[in-house]
């Protein structure tokens, strides 16, 4: 047994394995009328993994109404008009790093406070929170994110006066069971970098960005397994102990900007792209905080001329 926070284990129970060596069934060869009706049950049980992954489940549907007053209470969630936009692929090409873009732009005078994005399906559903220090009428965050099968992702965006607006949309994925998969590379290896960053800024130049010598949008790397606690050692077929980035802090100067809260939902190595407005100061400070308390802090220059 294990849990996903406090107590997590690394061992299976004594004698156990997480999985047996499958038994042959028959040992001579099928007749051609056998071989017809394996062939079309192996292609009938493709169609319904298929039709399954294609559009939410009735059973999906009940994990949202469990979820909903756990999180939200009996708070009113309304269907944002326009207030959010949330950008995934129709399909995941990758489950393990899969791109998520949430933005707001409010024209009703409304600033935001957060910005919650929850995968209905994961494991940790509540998979990134989004705090803004000085609430604003527009946001906008980019990431990459483990999802472990398909599953609606839902943004829920809190103003300074208390409302909230909620939109949502659904993602196929190819089966990977992405929060289980085993890190890429030595998860030793991947250690020796632990907390490293890299900072990329975008100015007016980049004409996707939109960006002005006012607006800005930053490009922040974290190198960092972000261990799930659900993925196996490879050799040793133990579970490797969760250990995952907790908490980013985004300072523009002596201006903190947001506060991110993260969960095991984020991908190996996260990635955050973010708008801000440049208010003149020469640097921005990150600090990254994981659950085995390590801290780590960057200061990356920025100006008029950067």
């Amino acid at each position: 047994m294990f849990t996903l926070h406090q107590g997590l284990t690394s061992k299976l129970p004594s004698g156990k394995r997480p999985f047996s060596q499958p038994r042959l069934l028959a040992s001579r060869t099928p007749n051609n009328k056998n071989r017809r009706l394996a062939l079309l049950g192996a292609l009938g049980a493709a169609f319904m993994l298929t039709a399954l992954s294609a559009s939410p489940t009735p059973a999906m549907a009940d994990t949202w109404s469990e979820l909903k007053p756990v999180i939200f209470k009996d708070i009113k969630l309304q269907t944002a008009a326009g207030e959010i936009t949330l950008k995934a692929p129709y399909r995941a090409a990758d489950d393990r790093r899969v791109p998520v873009t949430i933005s707001a732009d409010l024209k009703n005078g409304e600033k935001i406070r957060r910005i919650t994005f929850i995968i209905d399906e994961n494991p940790m559903p509540v998979s990134a929170i989004f705090d803004m220090s000085k609430p604003s009428s527009d946001a906008s965050f980019s990431t990459f994110m483990r999802l472990n099968g398909p599953s609606t992702l839902r943004a829920v965006l809190e103003t300074e006066s208390g409302k909230y607006y909620m939109t949502q949309r659904f993602v196929k994925t190819s089966g990977q069971g992405a929060c289980a998969a085993p890190p890429v590379g030595d998860p030793e290896e991947l250690l020796v970098d632990l907390g490293k960053m890299q900072m990329e800024q975008k100015l007016a130049s980049d004409e996707k960005v939109k960006a002005t010598r006012i607006k800005r949008r930053a490009h922040l790397k974290i190198k960092h397994p972000n261990l799930t606690g659900l993925q196996m050692d490879q050799i040793t077929l133990r579970y490797i102990l969760a250990r995952f980035v907790n908490k980013i802090e985004i300072d523009q100067g002596d201006e903190k900007l947001f506060t991110v809260t993260g969960s095991i939902s984020f991908s190996e190595n996260p990635e955050l792209t973010f708008d801000y407005n440049f208010n003149g100061s020469d640097n921005l400070k990150v600090k990254m905080v994981d659950t085995d308390k390590a801290s780590f802090t960057e200061t990356f220059p920025v100006g008029i001329g950067s």
